[in-house]
Order: structure tokens, then C-alpha cells, then sequence
């Protein structure tokens, strides 16, 4: 009888074993597929190449804020990318919160690729798709400050490198005396 049960222990951890490979690949589908639903992204350019890479860009960078922001992550999000943000001065992000009662609560990010006449990088973009995900979260959780910290400017970067040189030796200096000029005796 013992030895019975060893075999059925045994058999049952093998089995366990070899199927613990398969409920985690399953269990990951359901996560990724399943449960997590994509957050919908339009992007409103001409061009397909460009609307396909700032498309993939928007969805990475969205994922790393949902990673990022766990439960906090606002539901219910939406993301338009257009030329432009129509409002009464230049933005590069604005958002529209909907909270309804017996229905979900959500959200629309509005991006602007285009600010006050000067496009804007992509970098500049995620960076303001990012601050409004953060104000989003902070939104709904009621809970959150916003401290600013001043940015250091950086000098001005001189567009001609021979302008930090001296100007001509032989020309008069500003006190009126030529150099290398001996006096008369």
C-alpha cells in the first residue's frame, strides 16, 4: 500500500509540474488579452508612417505609465493625437474628465503635435501625455499635490562659435588706445 502511494504522489507531481508551464502561459493570456482591454489611441495625421510610429510611441508609453501607476492608472482613457488643441491660448495636452452616476467614469487626453506654431518632438509629446496621466490619477484619487520645481534654464548657446573670440588686435580699444602703438619721444 505504501508504495501505491508513493507512485500516485509522484505521478501527481509530475503532472504538476508539467502543467504548471501551461496555467502560467494561460493565466498570462488572460491578463493580457482577456482582462486588460487596449486603450483606445487615434492619431489624426496624413501620413501613415508617421501616424503608425507616433501610434506605437503613445501605446508604449502608456503602458509604461500603466506599470508605472498601478491601481492608480485612470479608467476608462481615451487618447486623440491632432495638429492642434483648440483653446483660448496654445496647450500641448488637455483632457475631459466624465463622471457619471450608474455609468463608468472616464477620460479623453487630447495631445497636440503642433504648439503655438512650432512642432513638437515626440519626446515633448509622451512627456505631456505622461502629466496628464499623473493629473488624471491624482484626479480621481483626491489625494495627490502638486509640488513645482523650478527647472535650471540653461545658458544661452551662441549660434557663432567665433564670437567668443577677441575681436581684430590691430583695431582701436574701447579707451581709444592701439595696441602695440609706442609713444612719441
Amino acid at each position: 500500500m505504501p508504495r501505491y502511494r508513493n507512485r500516485q504522489t509522484r505521478l501527481r507531481r509530475t503532472v504538476a509540474a508539467a502543467a504548471l508551464p501551461l496555467v502560467r502561459a494561460i493565466s498570462h493570456f488572460c491578463k493580457v488579452i482577456c482582462i486588460r482591454r487596449p486603450i483606445p489611441v487615434e492619431v489624426l495625421f496624413t501620413d501613415p508612417n508617421q501616424r503608425r510610429t507616433l501610434e506605437r510611441e503613445v501605446r508604449r508609453c502608456l503602458r509604461q505609465l500603466h506599470r508605472a501607476l498601478g491601481p492608480d492608472f485612470p479608467v476608462g482613457l481615451a487618447v486623440i493625437v491632432q495638429q492642434t488643441v483648440a483653446t483660448d491660448h496654445p496647450v500641448a495636452v488637455c483632457f475631459h474628465v466624465r463622471h457619471q452616476t450608474g455609468s463608468a467614469s472616464g477620460a479623453l487626453v487630447r495631445l497636440a503635435l503642433q504648439i503655438d506654431g512650432r512642432r513638437s518632438t515626440i519626446d515633448e509629446i509622451l512627456a505631456a501625455l505622461a502629466d496628464a496621466c499623473v493629473s488624471l490619477a491624482d484626479h480621481w484619487n483626491q489625494s495627490g499635490v502638486l509640488v513645482p520645481v523650478a527647472a535650471a534654464t540653461p545658458q544661452p548657446v551662441q549660434s557663432d562659435p567665433l564670437a567668443s573670440l577677441r575681436s581684430d588686435p590691430l583695431m582701436p580699444r574701447s579707451n581709444g588706445t592701439v595696441p602695440h602703438q609706442r609713444a612719441a619721444g
